[in-house]
């Protein structure tokens, strides 16, 4: 092999040898993201919780409120 095939197979050796570290660093990546994605869908669903058990108090409070109201005016009359 000569040496101006010798240097470019070099340059071809240092160009995959850069494409694989930034595929490595991509995947890294690309797994922190993910798992920042589950983490916040998570989040999402514990506060989709919260809020359809706080709905459901607020129903149930505001049952008892008319029932009250209701009971209020009929001893009125």
């Amino acid at each position: 092999m000569n040496s101006a095939a010798q240097e470019a197979f070099k340059q071809l050796e240092l160009r995959i040898l850069e494409l694989t570290s930034r595929l490595k660093n991509l995947e890294h990546e690309n797994h922190v993201l993910r798992r920042q994605i589950d983490d916040k869908d998570k989040s999402l669903d514990a506060l989709r919780n919260q809020i359809k058990i706080a709905a459901e108090e607020l129903d149930t409070q505001l049952k008892r409120v008319k029932i009250f109201r209701d009971d209020l005016q009929k001893s009125q009359e």
